[in-house]
Formats: C-alpha cells, structure tokens, sequence
C-alpha cells in the first residue's frame, strides 16, 4: 500500500476496486477488461466500438486524487463516475453524434447498481 499519494507514479498503482481479502484490481486493469468485455457483448448488435469507448472512459476518475483516498479508506464521498463524460464533453470533437451517445451512456451508468453507494 502507498503511503503517499504523491507516490502514485505508474498508472498500476492507481486502485479502482479492493476485495474484502485485500486483492486489488488497478483502474487500468478494470478499464481494459470492461472494455474488452463490452465490444464482445455489443458485436451481436453493431455497437461494438461505442461500448469499447464508453468503457474506457466510463470510471476514468477513479484516476483522481479524492477517489484514491477514498478506496484507501478515507471516509468521503466522491463522484468518480461522470468524470469520463466531463472528460469526453470537453476536450474530444467527433462526429454523427457519437460524443454525445458515448457521454449520455456514461451518465447513465451514473445511476446503474453498480455505482449506486460506491461513489
């Protein structure tokens, strides 16, 4: 475990998810394999690169300071989830509208279970 945060040098030492038994998975870990587990799913019905993309970026601010206190125990409350949104809103120009449909899934994943009471 880092002591500091200002020790967070290689993006595997950044933690997206923590198991009871301690095992950790890192952000880019949890990034990449979401991503690949959603282009595989999404094949069946042609959206496979929206869902690639919208699960890269979909729990992008668990790279952030306040989510790494937090998963490091810290007792505060973060928005880690719409970070990606942000992120795609202001600084990516696309085309046919997928910015738009790749930011509207993330806000949606928002109020998913899966991140309902882990923010």
């Amino acid at each position: 475990m880092l002591s500091d945060l200002n020790d967070l040098n290689d993006k595997s030492d950044y933690i997206s998810h923590r198991r009871n038994d301690g095992a950790e998975q890192s952000v880019c870990e949890h990034l990449c394999g979401t991503a690949t587990l959603a282009h595989t799913f999404a094949c069946e019905f042609g959206a496979e690169n929206l869902a690639k993309v919208t699960a890269l970026f979909h729990d992008i601010g668990k790279y952030s300071t306040e989510f790494q206190r937090r998963i490091r125990g810290q007792d505060i409350r973060v928005d880690h989830s719409t970070a990606g949104a942000r992120e795609l809103a202001s600084n990516y120009t696309w085309g046919c509208g997928l910015k738009q449909c790749v930011c509207r899934n993330i806000c949606q994943l928002k109020s998913h279970p899966l991140h309902g009471g882990v923010d």
